[in-house]
């Protein structure tokens, strides 16, 4: 099959051919290519499913670290409370007693924080269990003031919560 011809036609031919070779070499380079880039992806596919695994495990082991840490400050919390009820229940003036009631306050709040974290650990885990409770707005606000009033006034600041009359409860 030579290359090159001559007939009647003679250029024609021989254009005819070149024309067909640089098709099939384009097609070749075209395949050749798209390996190259499927290649390529699966590299790049595989490259993801190991990072992705890899946060995975770090995200298992900060859940970890996380439940047990939370779980571990509880037990000096609820000492820490004890004592603060103790103390509530002593001979106390009435600064006194403030005083211990927003350390029981601010202690309950931690503990909460502490529970809260526990309980998002367990959402991780997908161990989820939700309970319904009605809060009081109007106490949930006051409480707050009450927690920071004395951090405000160290710094020479009022700090003053108010709530609408017409807000529900």
């Amino acid at each position: 099959f030579p290359l090159f011809f001559y007939d009647a036609h003679g250029v024609a031919a021989n254009v005819a051919r070149w024309s067909l070779i640089a098709v099939v070499l384009t097609a070749i380079n075209v395949m050749a290519a798209n390996r190259a880039a499927a290649n390529r992806l699966d590299a790049l596919t595989q490259n993801l499913r190991e990072e992705r695994e890899r946060a995975l495990e770090a995200n298992r082991a900060k859940s970890t670290f996380v439940a047990v840490t939370s779980h571990e400050l509880r037990t000096p919390m609820n000492g820490l409370l004890g004592m603060a009820h103790a103390l509530d229940r002593s001979n106390l003036d009435d600064a006194q007693r403030r005083h211990v009631r927003l350390m029981i306050k601010s202690g309950d709040s931690l503990m909460q924080v502490l529970n809260d974290v526990l309980d998002l650990s367990k959402i991780e885990a997908g161990r989820v269990d939700l309970d319904q409770a009605a809060v009081n707005l109007h106490d949930l606000v006051h409480a707050a003031g009450d927690a920071w009033r004395d951090a405000a006034a160290a710094k020479g600041l009022e700090l003053r919560a108010e709530i609408d009359p017409s807000a529900p409860a």
